[in-house]
């Protein structure tokens, strides 16, 4: 289940585009769906604050609330929320002029 992400249309897309991973629709008893097994993972994608603009220094904060259990819905939802947030901070790198070797400074 998908909740919020009206304005990060870029995460939504992502999510909805993971094989094998259905996005429903978002209900009120969402915690209960999932400690009843009706559904996997709940993925809530928060508002962004008015006046802040999600690619220039804003965090944002994705939660992921899961059963257990589901183990192979959940992994690739979090490999998603890694491979995008890496890709992010690679871009805003890149804008800066900023080589990715400084967010790692000892090997």
């Amino acid at each position: 289940m998908l909740r919020g992400g009206e304005d990060s249309p870029a995460v939504v897309e992502g999510l909805r585009k993971l094989d094998k991973i259905e996005i429903v629709s978002e209900t009120p008893n969402w915690k209960d769906q999932i400690i009843n097994k009706e559904i996997r993972a709940a993925v809530e994608v928060p508002r962004i604050p008015d006046g802040c603009v999600n690619k220039i220094g804003h965090r944002q904060h994705l939660q992921l609330r899961r059963e257990l259990k589901s183990e192979f819905a959940t992994d690739k939802i979090e490999k998603y929320m890694k491979d995008y947030r890496d890709k992010v901070v690679k871009e805003r790198l890149a804008a800066k002029n900023l080589p990715e070797t400084v967010l790692s400074p000892l090997k």
